[in-house]
């Protein structure tokens, strides 16, 4: 859902806009939520619970997915003029 948590870091340059996927607030949240035993973790479409299966039982794939996710980003400048991130952002550039 979307909410200004991450509005001081995408003022800093590190938008993740279009990295992290905004799921409905619909039931099975609003059930967690409320739940005398809430779930650890809730997902509310297919495309999440896959991503929870990957990082959960394969993270070494999980990890390569996510490395070249940002190489990707970082190339395509997503990171510009963000100080924060200098030091990655000349990590990934070279990566292929």
């Amino acid at each position: 859902m979307r909410s200004p948590i991450h509005d001081s870091t995408a003022a800093a340059g590190l938008s993740l806009e279009g990295v992290s996927r905004y799921e409905p607030l619909d039931g099975a949240v609003l059930r967690a939520a409320l739940s005398r035993r809430p779930r650890r973790d809730v997902t509310t479409t297919r495309r999440g619970a896959a991503e929870f299966f990957l990082a959960r039982h394969l993270p070494a794939l999980t990890d390569r997915i996510v490395a070249r996710t940002f190489t990707g980003r970082v190339r395509g400048g997503a990171f510009e003029g963000a100080e924060m991130a200098a030091g990655v952002v000349r990590r990934h550039a070279g990566r292929s």
